[in-house]
């Protein structure tokens, strides 16, 4: 009986044509069917719970997801744990059965139920919303929060012991015959890691030109970091231009981690306020005392006299104290999440256009995303506490753009 009522949806829906649809008619198919999406997880794990309670001698939901729809057994384990948690999790399961919380989503607050509770995740309608207006990969930024604020300092420290035994590194050969490496690291000792990679991948960057030429047209963006890692395990670059330049500083040289602690975490007055490291997350306050020597670390006062990070338009390019403090508080690009060293930092009005070079008028983007503004695809605001959000652009009815030419106007929102 369940299969006929499904069967009919599944018609419908692949009988769908998008061809000749205007944009505004194809954005709003797609919306559709994500709800159709969360609408069907939501459904799979119901029946995935039902058949784990039976408790008759036929497969678990696990063993009948892999049969049934051919899935990896990882992926039918997952599916079945969802199915397991969200039965328990009733505001959660109605956000994904709404079309409101992608599955993505959904599976990263189950591991914060699995670590905190369920009911302690499905209870906190403020956290819910939150994922619900954020994509995936910034949601899940929010829940690594959730997940710390929400432990002891003892737990903290048993979750980086944890992670620290998980580390493993694995390595195999490709059916292009590409040697392919796996690492994984506990995330105190991967951003100290990370950290010299990045500096070692810039050096690259400017010996192929950076600011002043075009260094993807030396070579690309990944494989300037694949001769980086070469170089720093002291195996020759197969760039030639690279046997000219010094060796890479390796583990001696400075290493710009980034960490941000609240004044009480540091003083011990409070430990469970904020304390973490930047492209990284939440992090126990031990690890203040545990980074290596050689690592650089960087200040930032949030509250006094000075005002060095409000340059107006003295000068076009942010200095470092801004892009440290938009890397404090933007966390990555404001639109995809991605790390610092990935971004740029764009002026909300264009500094050809009057725009100014303050704190408050600067946001980190990538590249892409960067781009994607510019050319009018999303628009930037700013919300009440001085974060960013962004918001997609959609196109009218007659398939053109809303977007107009000329800088994009930041506008204050609730």
């Amino acid at each position: 009986m369940f299969a006929t009522v499904v069967d009919r949806v599944v018609g419908e829906v692949r009988a769908l044509s998008p061809a000749g649809a205007p944009r505004a008619a194809l954005v709003d198919g797609v919306a559709a069917l994500s709800r159709l999406r969360g609408a069907l997880d939501a459904a799979e794990a119901r029946f995935a719970a039902a058949i784990d309670s039976l408790g008759d001698s036929g497969l678990d939901a696990a063993g009948v997801l892999r049969s049934v729809t051919h899935c990896s057994g990882r992926q039918a384990a997952k599916r079945s744990t969802r199915g397991e948690y969200l039965a328990n999790m009733p505001r959660l399961a109605e956000s994904l059965s709404s079309g409101r919380i992608p599955g993505e989503t959904v599976d990263a607050l189950i591991r914060a139920a699995g670590e905190i509770s369920p009911g302690a995740v499905d209870s906190d309608t403020k956290l819910l919303a939150t994922c619900e207006a954020r994509p995936a990969d910034l949601a899940s930024r929010e829940i690594r929060d959730w997940i710390r604020s929400h432990q002891s300092v003892e737990d903290a420290e048993a979750q980086l012991e944890s992670q620290r035994k998980a580390r493993r590194a694995s390595w195999f050969t490709n059916s292009a015959g590409m040697m392919v490496c796996n690492i994984e690291f506990d995330p105190v000792t991967g951003a100290a890691v990370v950290a010299g990679f990045d500096s070692e991948t810039e050096s690259l960057w400017r010996s192929d030109g950076g600011r002043d030429g075009k260094p993807n047209d030396v070579r690309t963006p990944t494989q300037r970091r694949c001769d980086a890692i070469a170089r720093l395990l002291g195996v020759a670059s197969p760039h030639q231009a690279d046997s000219n330049l010094p060796d890479p500083a390796g583990g001696g040289g400075s290493t710009n981690v980034v960490v941000v602690a609240d004044l009480s975490v540091i003083t011990g007055a409070d430990p469970n306020g904020r304390c973490e490291i930047l492209d990284t997350g939440p992090v126990p306050p031990s690890v203040l005392s545990q980074l290596p020597s050689n690592t650089t670390w960087l200040g930032a006062l949030f509250d006094g006299p000075g005002r060095p990070l409000w340059l107006g338009r003295a000068r076009r390019l942010a200095n470092d104290g801004q892009r440290l403090m938009a890397a404090v508080r933007d966390r990555g690009c404001v639109n995809c999440g991605a790390p610092r060293h990935r971004c740029q930092v764009h002026h909300r009005v264009e500094w050809s256009r009057g725009g100014s070079t303050d704190i408050d008028d600067l946001a980190l983007l990538c590249q892409r995303c960067h781009t994607l503004l510019h050319e009018g695809h999303i628009r930037l605001h700013r919300r009440p506490d001085g974060s960013w959000v962004t918001v997609p652009v959609v196109g009218d009815q007659s398939g053109g753009s809303t977007a107009r030419d000329g800088p994009i106007t930041v506008e204050e929102a609730a």
